[in-house]
């Protein structure tokens, strides 16, 4: 969202993942510290809110056409991440969860994969062995 916004918006953010990884330090190893970085969703910066209402249709097109998901995040989603974060990660701390539906990759051609040069069962040296096995 800062490309959208401005850069008081981005500075905000690096200061956040910075604190983040500084209480992590702090608060290890008893408590856990990680950060979530949301994108657009329904209730923020999306459908419902003030932002989204002031801007033409094109814009908010423009928005989920670079989203590589192609939608907005829902509460669903962000309550998912939350549960993850608290319950399903008690090995994680000073990360950045980024949940924005791959906005911030959005917008980039990535050309499909080549054909691989190496065919299935093929060895990747050149003969039937790697060559630390090869004993002729």
């Amino acid at each position: 969202a800062a490309a959208v916004f401005n850069d008081c918006y981005s500075l905000a953010n690096r200061s956040i993942g910075l604190l983040t990884r500084q209480w992590a330090r702090m608060g290890a190893p008893n408590v856990r510290v990680n950060e979530l970085m949301l994108g657009f969703f329904e209730t923020r910066h999306g459908p419902g809110t003030r932002g989204w209402s002031v801007m033409s249709e094109e814009e908010k097109q423009a928005l989920i056409s670079h989203t590589l998901l192609k939608r907005v995040g829902t509460l669903e989603d962000a309550c998912k991440a939350v549960d993850f974060l608290c319950f399903g990660a008690p090995f994680m701390t000073g990360a950045r969860i980024v949940l924005d539906g791959g906005y911030i990759l959005g917008g980039e051609d990535v050309p499909d994969m080549p054909q691989g040069v190496v065919q299935p069962g093929e060895s990747v040296f050149g003969g039937s062995r790697p060559p630390e096995t090869d004993k002729s």
